[in-house]
């Protein structure tokens, strides 16, 4: 079990299984994996988490297996990104809190309301970014509402309360939520209340008045003054307006969403949404936010633009852009271009082309025996080193290079000159880039030429 901290760490470490015995543990990057070994189908690891256990850290890292046989020679799986989210938000505070906060009227111009659920977590500062971009299917609270009648406390509230249609809010990983429409609050009796998913608990509740029983009770709805007591004339942006997200491409991105929040005047306005200059399809769309695929796939990269204009003053005109960038690893698109044995006649060259795609340009790193180089000349350089014994390697003679083809396609091509008998080794080919690598490997052996007599 092999492990680096990031796609730039260059160091990693790999820890060895014993297959004398069927099963066992193995820590990599602070992470304990179970294991199963069977020394002819290989070894098979797993994470598990009992319920309600908090760790001590997230499972964080790139993962791979490694398996080296007695000649040396080794092969390496796919390596995957393991992002814990349950660790951050089982770090939340999700208590039940019976408290009522009382809201005195609000006015109408301080829409998009913000109410904030529990206190901020101070460990959010240090959150990882990746985080802002989960689906809302992983948060671990929802906001909701219930209707004031009978004077209910907030257990009562929670048991009787219904979700906030997505139309008229906009909630953010840190538990803050914006109301966006007075209408809501003015055509229903009703407090607010944000409670843990799937759980009919308050964490806290939002009313227009309480008194005190055995616990706080709820005497007054939330209500909204009759007119502002500042009207604003000019739109005013909430929320940056240009981000940058990096999404994976083939992630679930459920529920995720480009989300604007600007006051506006008593007039309203016009809302638009672009990419890449051209008009979005209206249906995932609102005049708040845009809802992005299902799947990421790479024709979700692009410059997404809202466009809001005050209907009161044509020439007062708020942007938000997101930067949107697809992201992937580069990939060899032919794998069976170095796989299994190569068997190549003594005295012979060898050569071979991998095809890859790519979205960024990376780098090419290739290996004899595990000593690798991006280039052939520090391979050379390597292989002729003291600390490579075997004389047949050292006189080794090879070239390589990554040739691009265009802006996402390329080959990669590996000659081998004039091969010698012993010269056998096992070759790799990997593509390296931030944002993830693919890996190829063979094992090449020399065999002479028998003369028939």
């Amino acid at each position: 079990m092999c492990c680096r901290s990031s796609a730039t760490d260059t160091q990693g470490s790999c820890n060895p299984v014993d297959l004398n015995k069927k099963e066992g543990d193995v820590t990599c990057m602070q992470t304990g994996f179970k294991y199963i070994a069977d020394p002819l189908l290989g070894v098979e690891f797993s994470l598990t988490k009992k319920k309600d256990e908090r760790p001590a850290y997230p499972v964080r890292g790139l993962f791979h297996c490694s398996v080296t046989d007695s000649s040396g020679t080794s092969i390496h799986s796919n390596e995957i990104d393991i992002r814990d989210a349950g660790y951050y938000m089982d770090n939340l505070d999700l208590s039940r809190d019976l408290a009522i906060t009382e809201v005195s009227p609000i006015d109408p111009g301080d829409f998009p309301f913000m109410f904030q659920c529990k206190d901020t977590s101070p460990s959010m500062a240090n959150w990882p970014e990746w985080l802002n971009h989960l689906s809302t299917s992983h948060w671990p609270y929802e906001w909701a509402y219930c209707e004031v009648k009978d004077s209910p406390n907030a257990q009562t509230c929670a048991y009787q309360s219904v979700a906030l249609p997505d139309s008229v809010h906009l909630k953010f990983l840190n538990g803050t939520m914006y109301l966006l429409s007075k209408r809501f609050i003015e055509d229903k009796k009703i407090a607010i209340l944000c409670r843990p998913k799937g759980v009919l608990d308050p964490l806290k509740t939002f009313a227009g008045g309480f008194y005190m029983d055995h616990t706080p009770r709820i005497n007054s709805p939330l209500s909204v003054l009759p007119s502002s007591s500042s009207p604003s004339t000019k739109l005013m942006a909430l929320t940056a307006t240009e981000q940058s997200f990096n999404v994976q491409a083939g992630s679930n991105a459920a529920g995720f969403k480009l989300k604007a929040l600007y006051r506006q005047p008593p007039s309203g306005v016009k809302t638009a949404w672009t990419k890449d200059n051209q008009p979005l399809p209206k249906q995932p769309s609102t005049m708040y936010s845009y809802l992005l695929p299902e799947v990421i796939h790479p024709a979700v990269d692009g410059t997404y633009v809202l466009t809001v204009t005050s209907r009161e003053d044509p020439n007062d005109i708020l942007r938000f852009v997101y930067n949107v960038r697809v992201i992937e690893p580069p990939a060899f698109t032919s794998p069976s271009c170095l796989s299994g044995l190569i068997f190549v006649m003594e005295g012979t060259d060898y050569n071979v082309s991998c095809p890859m795609t790519f979205r960024s340009l990376p780098k090419l790193v290739v290996g004899i025996n595990l000593y690798e180089a991006d280039t052939p000349e520090k391979l050379r350089e390597l292989l002729k080193s003291n600390i490579v014994e075997d004389p047949k390697l050292k006189a080794l003679e090879f070239y390589f290079e990554l040739r691009k083809q265009d802006e996402s396609s390329g080959e990669v091509a590996i000659q081998l000159y004039d091969m010698k008998e012993g010269q056998n080794f096992q070759l790799s080919s990997k593509l390296e880039s931030p944002n993830g690598g693919s890996s190829l490997s063979s094992s090449v052996r020399v065999i002479r030429e028998f003369l028939q007599l």
